[in-house]
């Protein structure tokens, strides 16, 4: 993970850079729409954690199946091979939180 963000950064303001120049994670109140550089996304509202009690989290392993399926098509599609890939989440805890864990949770054995 890289720090800095480099020139071409407009639109990525306080993202965490996840694969260097292509991935990244945002924390926004909105999903902007795609630019010629960048192509936003957000799970916030179709990745939801179905809670047990009180909690929030983090998603069962078919969601996280569903996010990885997601990111394979966006990695793979040809209109979005020159763009910068942002996953973007909702200031709400308990949303931004899961949103967070699914590029981060380990890819198991």
């Amino acid at each position: 993970m890289s720090g800095m963000l480099g020139k071409d950064s407009a639109g990525l303001e306080g993202a965490v850079e996840l694969l260097r120049d292509r991935f990244y994670w945002q924390q926004r109140t909105d999903v902007p729409a795609e630019t010629a550089t960048i192509h936003y996304f957000s799970t916030d509202n179709t990745l939801c954690y179905e809670p047990f009690y009180d909690d929030f989290g983090p998603l069962n392993l078919s969601k996280f199946w569903r996010y990885v399926q997601l990111l394979r098509t966006k990695f793979g599609a040809a209109n979005l091979q020159s763009k910068k890939i942002v996953h973007v989440s909702s200031p709400d805890k308990r949303k931004s939180t899961n949103a967070a864990w699914l590029p981060g949770a380990p890819p198991g054995p």
